[in-house]
C-alpha cells in the first residue's frame, strides 16, 4: 500500500503496466513524458534508483529533471548521477 506522501505526489508513484505508453514503440519519461533519449540520460545508484523507480524496481525511464523532482519529494538530496 502506498503511503499517504506518495499518494500526494503530481503524478502517479507506481505506474502499472496498463498504466504505461499504449505505444510500445514511444519511450519516454514515465512522469513528463519527455521523448527518450531527448534529455540527458542519468544514471544514479540502484539503491537510490528502487525508492524513485516508476514501477516499483520493474525497470522504467525518468529524466533527470523528474527524477530530481521524485528525490526532493522523499527529502533525498546530494544524490550522485553520472550523465551521458
Amino acid at each position: 500500500m502506498a503511503s499517504e506522501r506518495e499518494i500526494t505526489y503530481k503524478y502517479p508513484w507506481i505506474y502499472s503496466r496498463a498504466d504505461r505508453s499504449p505505444d510500445d514503440n514511444i519511450v519516454a519519461c514515465y512522469d513528463c513524458r519527455l521523448p527518450y533519449p531527448e534529455g540527458n540520460d542519468c544514471v544514479i545508484d540502484n539503491e537510490i534508483w528502487d525508492r524513485i523507480s516508476p514501477t516499483g524496481g520493474e525497470g522504467g525511464i525518468l529524466c533527470a529533471n523528474c527524477m530530481i523532482g521524485r528525490l526532493h519529494f522523499l527529502d533525498i538530496y546530494n544524490v550522485e548521477a553520472r550523465l551521458w
